[in-house]
């Protein structure tokens, strides 16, 4: 007898600012308000303010370091444009402005998808600078740098450049938050 494995879904939620906001201090037990004792702060600081530059931090720091089914995720390869680096096997892969993180590409011709790299990762940026030790198109490297460009070596031995099929990304979006419900428990909590 086969038994076929329960599929957890889990729901993908998008917030607006006012919307996070209010669930953001459900969660930190600051709703609702109670009506016994009030708090005032004389030097005119917005606690909502405050609130709001902590949540963008934490959205920030959940895009950049949380797993990746955590996250909204989207194919953004017809977005890139693409430059080949002549002489040297590799393309320069620019992304749209708004893209935060990449998650993985994917190249014609191999099904493995690649997972970029930043590009002060020593050793295997030295590597590439070697024909004979650079990536090639059934092992290729993806060197991602801090200005949302991805060098991409995937030579396939004639000098013909790699075709991206998908390139998976995680998008940030001024005044809009989308990541999975499971994503609520990285929240840090006011110790009371």
């Amino acid at each position: 007898m086969q038994v076929n494995p329960t599929i957890y879904q889990h729901q993908m939620n998008t917030y607006s600012d006012s919307q996070i906001l209010t669930e953001f201090r459900r969660r930190r037990y600051m709703e609702p308000v109670r009506d016994d004792c009030t708090i005032e702060r004389v030097d005119g600081v917005s606690v909502d303010q405050l609130l709001m530059d902590e949540i963008r931090q934490w959205y920030a720091r959940l895009i950049d370091t949380a797993p990746a089914e955590l996250l909204a995720t989207e194919d953004v390869a017809n977005e890139v444009t693409m430059e080949v680096i002549s002489g040297t096997g590799a393309v320069r892969l620019t992304l749209p402005d708004d893209v935060r993180r990449v998650i993985s590409l994917t190249i014609e011709g191999n099904p493995v998808a690649v997972l970029p790299v930043k590009d002060d990762n020593q050793p295997l940026k030295a590597l590439q600078s070697n024909p004979f030790t650079r990536g090639g198109r059934m092992r290729p490297v993806a060197l991602i740098d801090s200005t949302n460009r991805i060098t991409l070596f995937a030579h396939d031995g004639a000098g013909n450049p790699p075709v991206l099929m998908s390139l998976t990304a995680v998008r940030l979006t001024p005044g809009e938050y989308r990541f999975d419900e499971r994503a609520w428990e990285t929240v840090p909590q006011i110790k009371i």
